[in-house]
């Protein structure tokens, strides 16, 4: 019989739960820290151990969301993704790769481009050359103005009543209306996490103006690296700081030899050229043009998420890019995107643009 578990807590202590070893035998993909610890969430096993291998998913009304790849072997993952789909009514996979879009599209899903997500592959990457210039300038004019950039991972250094209150400040410059996303971004944790680095920029009077939170990437019970989860910075803030921070946290993981930097999803974005990368699977035509309208509304860029801005930020990094894909099973989704947004905390947000202010 298959297996449902209500996940208990948003902390995943590596040493207690099963999850907590898949994810340290599995998770070298974006989402994988996300999916063990993200409150709320349900894991489906196919009859196995958590330890074994899992799926994380939401419902929403008839539907079941599943929250990145599966944390599980390439041997077990098929089994777990088709066992899944027959179990739920309405299965759609949000934000997967290559391994999952594979399995899904050999059961005859529509799986369609949802943006690149962004990797830089470590030992080979160089901050030298004219490219990283904006780097290497935002570390010394920091440096030359009394900023300055260090990991602070106890509680001790980097507060929780100081990460709580750049949270709150950072909060206060959104647009009315705005809601912070959910389900595909994790939720701010105010206390160290487990193997999670924290980097932090402080003023001259010690005041912390930005921080770069970055959750762990596993294989085979190693840590190979990170992804950028969570950046928070006070209005007055240099336009400068996350960008020192980043330099910063590259060069040390660089120094430890880790194997990658991942800096996360750009949701919608097509690639470089503004096109959309060939899609090897049976795509679905009508949602991947609504994609790209999506990427490209000005009402959208402009008054509530800056889609555009956000994909050139992560292109300024060089790094290499891995597609990512929504995968449902029928071709009409309207429901399940409204329910999609509505569970991440957007559907308000892009309805109400023409509401008076």
């Amino acid at each position: 019989m298959n297996t449902l578990l209500e996940a208990p807590a948003l902390r995943c202590e590596p040493a207690e739960t099963g999850r907590a070893t898949a994810l340290r035998r599995y998770g070298d993909f974006t989402l994988a820290y996300n999916a063990a610890t993200h409150p709320g969430m349900q894991y489906f096993t196919a009859g196995g151990d958590l330890a074994d291998g899992f799926l994380a998913y939401r419902t929403v009304g008839p539907y079941a969301f599943v929250l990145g790849d599966p944390l599980a072997g390439a041997d077990r993952l098929p089994e777990l993704v088709r066992a899944f789909t027959e179990e739920q009514r309405k299965p759609v996979f949000v934000q997967v790769g290559d391994r999952t879009a594979r399995a899904l599209s050999d059961l005859n899903y529509f799986v369609t481009d949802m943006g690149p997500d962004h990797r830089l592959d470590l030992p080979d990457y160089s901050l030298s050359g004219k490219p990283k210039e904006w780097l290497r300038y935002a570390a010394n004019w920091c440096a030359r103005r009394d900023y300055t950039v260090a990991e602070e991972s106890a509680a001790d250094e980097l507060t929780p009543e100081e990460v709580r209150e750049v949270s709150e400040a950072w909060r206060s410059t959104l647009p009315l209306g705005t809601h912070e996303v959910t389900f595909l971004n994790r939720p701010l944790v105010d206390e160290p996490e487990p193997d999670v680095r924290r980097f932090v920029l402080r003023d001259g009077d010690g005041t912390v103006q930005n921080y770069v939170f970055f959750d762990p990437l596993y294989r085979d019970e190693r840590t190979i690296g990170y992804v950028t989860c969570i950046k928070r910075r006070r209005p007055e803030a240099p336009s400068l700081g996350e960008a020192a921070i980043m330099k910063h946290a590259i060069e040390a993981f660089k120094e430890e030899d880790r194997e990658v930097l991942r800096l996360g999803l750009s949701p919608l974005a097509g690639d470089e050229s503004g096109g959309r990368a060939n899609n090897p699977h049976r795509e679905n035509k009508l949602l991947a043009t609504t994609f790209g309208f999506g990427f490209r509304a000005g009402w959208i860029n402009n008054k509530k998420y800056a889609l555009a801005n956000h994909a050139e930020y992560k292109r300024r990094f060089r790094g290499a890019e891995d597609r990512t894909y929504y995968a449902a099973r029928t071709f009409l989704n309207t429901g399940a995107i409204l329910a999609l947004t509505r569970m991440m905390g957007l559907r308000r947000s892009l309805l109400d643009f023409r509401r008076p202010r």
